[in-house]
């Protein structure tokens, strides 16, 4: 399906594997540089309290709930009755591995924007609940903001923290393979940053050249303020499987040169 295409992965580890293996498995070539390193954090009492008292938790990635089971070592702590909700299908499929059942999640477009629309999360559903978002330290407030104007009590559990990887602990030495590489993936706009930070930045204007996967239009719409010219195109969901779908399609259709 994907016709020996050179592909850059820079999902962090173990995502990465896995993407790699179902490349792989298509006839692609891919190149392993996890462009993002996952720690989970030290257990905080403080969110263990407002987990326990919390009429809704919201899991934002598969990573938060590794996390979740990391501080909790998969103890019941929540209080009976409580809703639970998934960023997407991956997440709440790792959610239902650790026994927790979700009741909420986006129909299409795995994202905050998707899950907020949600009529669950409507501004009568969540006023006066108390939430808890778990998700990785930083990134985006959208979720927190929105639901917190609706009415709610909304708190955060960071259970991990995304760090960028010493380019000495990338084991393939991707920078002397750019030229070669067919289509470069980036899985959110910190691999983008990170991407170009490890990167020495004579191969920049190669990487700009370069086409790219991403996951949402903001991502796409973050590359080209980068630099990025080429052909960006954007997968509907993380899953692997859509990936794979996406980069075939794109494959098979015309191109002005290639």
């Amino acid at each position: 399906m994907l016709d020996g295409l050179n592909i850059l992965v820079t999902r962090p580890a173990p995502q990465n594997k896995a993407l790699c293996t179902a490349i792989a498995a298509e006839g692609g070539v891919p190149l392993p540089c996890p462009a993002v390193e996952i720690h989970l954090t030290p257990k905080d009492d403080i969110a263990l309290k407002q987990l326990k008292a919390a009429d809704l938790l919201i899991f934002t990635s598969v990573n938060a709930v590794k996390g979740y089971i990391h501080w909790t070592q998969a103890d019941n702590i929540l209080k009976p009755g409580v809703q639970i909700a998934a960023i997407g299908p991956q997440t709440r499929q790792a959610l239902e591995k650790s026994g927790l059942y979700t009741t909420i999640t986006p129909c299409s477009s795995y994202n905050s924007e998707a899950l907020l629309r949600n009529p669950e999360l409507a501004q009568k559903q969540v006023q006066e609940k108390r939430i808890v978002i778990i998700k990785g330290e930083n990134g985006r407030t959208l979720l927190r903001d929105t639901l917190a104007t609706r009415g709610a009590l909304v708190d955060y559990a960071n259970t991990y923290r995304r760090n960028r990887p010493n380019i000495n602990t990338i084991s393939v030495n991707w920078q002397h393979e750019l030229t070669c590489l067919d289509l470069l993936t980036a899985t959110s706009n910190e691999v983008l940053e990170n991407l170009l930070a490890i990167l020495d930045k004579e191969y920049h204007n190669t990487m700009f050249k370069k086409p790219l996967l991403v996951l949402s239009q903001r991502t796409q719409s973050y590359a080209r303020t980068l630099g990025f010219r080429s052909e960006i195109i954007v997968a509907s969901d993380p899953s692997n499987q859509t990936i794979i779908e996406t980069i075939a399609d794109w494959c098979q259709s015309p191109r002005p040169s290639r």
